[in-house]
Formats: structure tokens, C-alpha cells, sequence
């Protein structure tokens, strides 16, 4: 969230990519690292001069995150890094800048009445499957009944599954099967009482592998579906 006198807006980058700009103000956010979707970014823009602060909270699943930020005036700007929870960047007018440390307390007190209009924190799972189709392994299928609980505790979210392969097989077959995966959970989820409307199943292939392999290597992690709930 920015805040710019009285006014407080609230930005959640939830499934960010990496190098996606976030402009607050003067300065933006020019790389997220890891999953700070799952937690939050604080920024505050000073009303009598244009100092900027922002606060990494950490996120809910104890998943490391960082940003980094840099002018939006200046490319050759040094990028401004904080990578701890409750770790603070302030920058001035003149681009100087400091680090300091809050904590939770401090946070929650300042912003208690912000965090209770706070939207649910978006769910996440990961799904694996056996080799060459879009059978779940062993291992799997005995998170399905928590997948059902998180379905039940957010009646009315929307879905995105989005499926992957490794690298055995062809580049065209392996696009065909990770959609095929992503759509034998949608159909799983809609089987178990989701709305078919609010679901959303992609296929990304050999894309984006969670263990870098060559060709033809059979890796278990890399076989897989990504569920976002929100």
C-alpha cells in the first residue's frame, strides 16, 4: 500500500513474476524474488517531499521473498535491495538512502485497522505426477482431502491450475499433456463442488522447470500442477 497524505492504497503482488514493475511513486519495485504474493509490500510516499519508505512483511508460508527497487527516472539508479522480514528502505528526495528494522508489533500496530479489511491470503498447492500421463502419484493423492477443506473455506474463489512435464518426451506432446494434467484437477475440483466458471486450467509444457534437466530426463518435481486459490 502507498500512503499519500490520507490516502492508503493497498497492493498485494500476488503470483508476481519476476522483473514485473510495481511503479509507487517515484520509485518502483523492479524484481520479486520468491513468492512475495504470499506476503506483502508496505510503501509510503511523504506529502511535504517525495521520501519513500517500503516494509517487506514476511509471507504466511515462511517462503523466502526480496525486492528490489530503483528509480523510475533513472535506470542507471543502483538497485536498492531488502530481503529480511520487517526489513525498511527509506529513500529521499535526493536519492539517499537508509535501512532500519521494524517488527510485527510495530506493524500491526500501526496498520491494525488496514489489516482487518485484508482480503484472504490467496492458497497454494502443488500437485505431482507419474511419468508420461496425468495420473497423481501415491503421494499426491493424499493431499487431495486438504485441497477439498481449502475449496470449502473459500466457497466462491477463483481457480488457476496450471500444469507442467518434464523433459521425456516431445516439446509439442509435453504442451498437450500439461494441459491435460491441469484439466484432470479442474475436472477433479469441479467433481468435488467448485463452480466450472471460476477455475482456469493452462498448460506451460517443459516450461518453467522447477529442476533443470537435459532432454529426456524423467525428474518427479518438474511433473507437476501449481493451484492458486483466491
Amino acid at each position: 500500500m502507498i500512503e499519500n497524505n490520507d490516502k492508503l492504497n493497498h497492493l498485494r503482488a500476488a503470483s508476481m513474476p519476476r522483473k514485473r514493475k510495481l511503479f509507487l511513486g517515484v520509485y518502483s519495485v523492479v524484481d520479486v524474488i520468491g513468492f512475495v504474493g504470499l506476503g506483502m509490500i508496505l510503501a509510503f510516499a511523504g506529502c511535504t517531499s517525495p521520501t519513500e519508505k517500503y516494509t517487506l512483511l514476511p509471507s504466511k508460508d515462511q517462503r523466502a521473498t526480496a525486492i528490489v527497487v530503483q528509480s523510475t527516472h533513472n535506470e542507471n539508479a543502483p538497485e536498492n535491495i531488502i530481503a529480511s522480514p520487517y526489513e525498511q528502505l527509506e529513500i529521499n528526495h535526493k536519492g539517499q538512502t537508509a535501512t532500519s528494522q521494524t517488527d510485527a508489533p510495530a506493524i500491526a500496530s500501526k496498520f491494525a485497522t488496514l489489516f482487518k479489511l485484508e482480503p484472504p491470503q490467496p492458497q497454494w498447492m502443488t500437485l505431482y505426477f507419474e511419468s508420461g500421463g496425468a495420473d497423481l502419484t501415491e503421494d499426491s493423492k493424499t493431499k487431495l482431502p486438504d485441497l477439498v477443506k481449502i475449496l470449502e473455506r473459500n466457497e466462491g474463489a477463483e481457480i488457476r491450475i496450471i500444469g507442467y512435464t518434464d523433459t521425456t518426451g516431445t516439446f509439442e506432446k509435453n504442451e498437450v499433456l500439461s494441459l491435460q494434467r491441469a484439466q484432470a484437477i479442474r475436472n477433479l475440483l469441479i467433481v468435488k463442488g467448485a463452480a466450472a466458471d471460476r477455475i482456469d486450467a493452462f498448460g506451460r509444457g517443459e516450461r518453467d522447470l522447477i529442476v533443470p534437466t537435459p532432454r529426456g530426463v524423467a525428474e518427479l518435481r518438474n511433473r507437476r500442477v501449481e493451484l492458486w486459490i483466491r
